[in-house]
Formats: structure tokens, sequence, C-alpha cells
């Protein structure tokens, strides 16, 4: 019988944690992750044991994993939160696009001191709002050569070129945006846009 390994287990503990997580409304997915990595630094054995039965281990398979996980110490669930991080910013800036056409979304993620800036100037949250709502919804819209950057526990940066279009009319621009995290809610700073010329 083969040994699940320390990467298997603690994969396995994050899911049932991801799972579990819409009984905890609060609870984001990176709040999750953290709590995953307090868990995993308190060592609970009695929890992460319940975890690896629950995700098809046996008892001996649990217990032999669990065994590596101490000397391991914490390198894959830092490597675990970082991965979880830039899917939650990914998913906060798709957001932006796929509510093109309406405004409470920006109201809700983006800053109250929050810029876009475009080739005929820069808007402010409110001027944002109203350009979004006069512009309709984008028809399809794709992230290429996406590049995240985290600054810190409270800052990171998103880069990708945008590949949409609106009622049959291609749009491609180089984008960045800034998002800083306060309360421990992330939202949108700085939007820029470039557009490309057309291929």
């Amino acid at each position: 019988m083969s040994t699940l390994t320390r990467a298997e287990v603690d994969r396995a503990r994050l899911a049932s944690l991801l799972i579990d997580r819409p009984a905890v409304p609060d609870r984001t997915a990176l709040s999750t992750v953290e709590h995953f990595l307090a868990m995993q630094a308190q060592d609970a054995p009695g929890v992460a044991w319940s975890l690896g039965l629950r995700n098809g281990a046996t008892e001996a398979q649990t217990a032999e994993a669990l065994a590596e996980i101490r000397p391991a110490g914490l390198g894959l669930g830092r490597e675990v939160a970082h991965m979880a991080l830039i899917d939650e910013l990914l998913e906060l800036e798709r957001g932006f696009w796929a509510s093109s056409g309406t405004t409470g979304y920006y109201e809700t993620h983006m800053s109250d001191n929050g810029l876009c800036v475009f080739s005929f100037g820069h808007l402010d949250k409110e001027g944002t709002k109203a350009g979004v709502a006069s512009a309709g919804p984008w028809s399809s819209f794709d992230f290429n050569d996406i590049q995240v950057h985290v600054l810190d526990d409270n800052a990171a940066t998103i880069s990708y070129r945008a590949d949409a279009d609106r009622d049959g009319k291609p749009y491609r621009a180089m984008v960045t945006s800034v998002y800083s995290r306060a309360t421990g809610v992330w939202r949108l700073m700085v939007h820029q846009q470039t557009e490309l010329a057309a291929m």
C-alpha cells in the first residue's frame, strides 16, 4: 500500500477546509488558507487525522504522512497561501470585467479613493461607475500574459493583456491593476489600460 506524501495530506487538509467554507460565511478563501497554516503550525493531530481520513487515506497512511509534516515546516503552506492569494486577486479582477454595464461590483470592490486611467484621462470612483454603466457589458474577455506581484501582505499588482470583444468590436489592451487590503478586504486602488493597435 502506498503512503501519502506530506504534500498530498496537506492538500487533503486544505481541500476539506475549503469544502467546509460555505458553513463559515465570513471566511474568504485566503482566510481559510491562513487558518490552515495556523492549524499546521500548531500540528493539530486530531483535526489533521480527521481530514486525512475524510479524503480517502487509511489510518496507517495518515499517521505516517502526518509524521512527515512537523519537520517539513511551513514551506508548502506558504506556497499554497501565495497561490490562493493570486487566485483571489485574479477572481476580483475578472469580476470588474464581468460586471461592465452595472455599478454594484465597482461600488463594493473599488476603493473610495480608487482611480482608473485611460488614454482619454483619469476617472475617480464615481466617474468610473458612470463610465462603466454607459459602456455596456463585454461580449467576451480573456486575460493573457498574466503577471501578479505580491508586494507585501496588503498590496499587490496584476498586469496582463486583455483580449475582449463588445458587440463584435475587438478590444486589446495592456492592463495593470493595483490592489490594497484593509481590514482583511482587498479593493482596487488603481486600474490602468493602454489600448493596443488592432491586429
